[in-house]
This record gives C-alpha cells, sequence and structure tokens, in this order.
C-alpha cells in the first residue's frame, strides 16, 4: 500500500515545462509559417500543388504543373529499377 501511495504521490506532482516526462516535443514550425510561405507563392502567381513537411522543419512547396512531374519521375525511377 506504501508504494500505491508514493506512485499516486508521484503522479500528483505538476510537470515542469522542460521536463523528461512531457509527451511532445515542440515543433519545429507553426501553422502560420505554412500559410505565410504558401500565400507568398500564390502571390507570386504560381498555382501550389504539394506542400512537403520535414521532420525538421523545412518548408517546400511545388508548383501544381511541378508536383505531378515530381510523383511521375519518382514512380518512373522506382519502375526503372526493376520493380514493376
Amino acid at each position: 500500500m506504501v508504494v500505491a501511495a508514493k506512485a499516486i504521490q508521484r503522479l500528483a506532482q505538476p510537470v515542469e515545462a522542460n521536463s523528461p516526462q512531457k509527451g511532445r516535443k515542440p515543433s519545429p514550425f507553426k501553422q502560420s509559417d505554412i500559410t505565410r510561405a504558401t500565400k507568398g507563392v500564390l502571390k507570386a502567381g504560381v498555382d501550389v500543388g504539394l506542400v512537403e513537411v520535414a521532420p525538421a522543419g523545412q518548408i517546400r512547396i511545388f508548383a501544381k504543373d511541378m508536383s505531378e512531374a515530381v510523383a511521375e519521375s519518382a514512380l518512373d525511377g522506382w519502375r526503372n529499377e526493376g520493380n514493376g
């Protein structure tokens, strides 16, 4: 019973902001970063086809025409390796 009481006390303590017990690490980007980048591309007169965000926070925006070409070239590369 003493062990259970200690466990409850430990769980009842507040978790600090920089504690390793915190569930998720902060995101390297914000939604506003993606929105700002996308609006900039649209303002330049380019239609957005695909937006990729890398785990490190790098944002890549592909034009509508480019996204189809990128998808096709990746598929063609896979097929050329003898997989399809």
